[in-house]
């Protein structure tokens, strides 16, 4: 069997995009400054179903 592997690039959502993934919150955590980026200490994910404008974000499914 072809034992050829092909590297992980993104986990696809139930709509076939991205999950979005960040850890900023607790970046700027470990920087010392109060964080002004993500939402939660451990970590944010999201599901924005294709949608990436402004007045999509009401839409998106997400851990916040």
């Amino acid at each position: 069997t072809d034992q050829t592997q092909t590297p992980v690039e993104f986990i696809r959502d139930p709509f076939g995009n991205s999950y979005g993934y960040s850890t900023a919150y607790q970046y700027d955590i470990d920087q010392g400054i109060n964080p002004t980026h993500g939402y939660n200490p451990t970590f944010d994910l999201l599901s924005t179903d294709g949608g990436t404008t402004t007045n999509d974000v009401a839409g998106w499914i997400k851990n916040w």
